[in-house]
């Protein structure tokens, strides 16, 4: 009987770490690719025999979802389907049903163990609030402002370097292509007036050592210093780098800043956690924000840190 439930997306590397993990345990388990929800999958909430069921079509697999005991929640997409014939409102209105099915599907689940709660995870990507969250539990922040207010920002900004970042997330993907918008330096105030029209976030520039990623699963940490400054691409944001051979290591944290990090996650009603650091001159680690679902694998491979052990660890524990 499955208990099990992985909800992502067939792209999805990360998950595949959980797979192999739970298949050496002959741990029987589910993969949904919600992708798939409309063709290779259906979804059935049967009240009058009080009965909710995936199905997979193609393997011939019932699965009652009142027997699932955890869920891995790890990016699922939007589930396919065709387009053709329909008008812009008629998509959107199958879409929207769709999503409320699916959200049926989260609720339902409700009672089980989650990694993470969905709406935990809603939550907690919004960087305002885990911000708010991260200073008020006593992690050190750099100094910040988040605002559409052109006189505030110069006020802000001052005499002293600053960087701009995404409130949310920094992808542009429109009909010319795709790009992202990293973290970078402010260089200049002479179009301050613009963010009027759309709202800025300001943080004091650190003049780091280094880059921490502290990956949080259940109440264990693993934290990796990501050795950002050996390359001009990347001294502002590591992640410019992905065509370089950055280098990662493994390091331990202060013991009051691990229970902090599990503090955090526990706070935001979490089970992983992926939370950035910076390491300053002073040795000290600045808090910079924490992904609720993010990537993990990478740091897996590069380290031999075994989070996808314990995250399927958790996901068993329960069953």
């Amino acid at each position: 009987m499955i208990k099990v439930l992985l909800i992502t997306n067939k792209a999805d590397v990360t998950t595949d770490f959980v797979v192999k993990r739970l298949a050496e345990q002959s741990i029987d388990f589910y993969r949904l690719n919600t992708e798939d929800l409309l063709t290779k999958n259906a979804l059935s909430f049967n009240f009058k025999e009080d009965q909710f069921t995936l199905f997979d079509k193609a393997a011939g697999l019932k699965i009652d979802l009142l027997e699932i005991r955890s869920v891995y929640y790890r990016r699922p997409l939007s589930p396919d389907f065709s387009t053709e014939s329909l008008t812009k409102g008629e998509q959107a209105f199958i879409l929207n049903e769709i999503t409320y099915w699916i959200e049926g599907l989260y609720k339902i689940l409700k009672n089980a163990f989650w990694i993470s709660p969905v709406f935990a995870i809603r939550e907690a990507e919004s960087k305002i609030f885990q911000l708010q969250t991260a200073q008020k539990l006593g992690f050190k922040i750099p100094d910040s402002l988040i605002t559409n207010n052109p006189e505030e920002a110069l006020e802000f900004i001052g005499t002293t370097s600053k960087i701009i970042k995404p409130i949310k997330t920094g992808l542009i993907d429109d009909e010319i292509g795709s790009k992202v918008i990293f973290t970078s330096v402010f260089s200049s105030s002479d179009d301050i007036e613009r963010i009027s029209a759309c709202p800025t976030y300001f943080q004091d520039f650190v003049d780091k050592v280094a880059d921490v990623r502290v990956t949080v699963v259940g109440n264990k940490v693993f934290p990796a210093s990501i050795l950002s400054q050996e390359f001009a691409e990347t001294k502002v944001d590591w992640r410019n780098g992905e065509n370089l051979k950055l280098k990662y290591e493994k390091i331990t944290l202060p013991k009051p800043l691990e229970d902090l990090c599990v503090k955090l996650t526990q706070n935001l009603g979490l089970n992983f956690g992926a939370i950035d650091f910076v390491k300053d001159k002073n040795n000290d680690f600045i808090f910079l924000e924490i992904n609720p679902n993010g990537q993990w694998a990478w740091i897996e491979r590069q380290l031999d840190y075994k989070i996808s052990q314990e995250i399927c660890t958790l996901l068993t524990n329960e069953i």
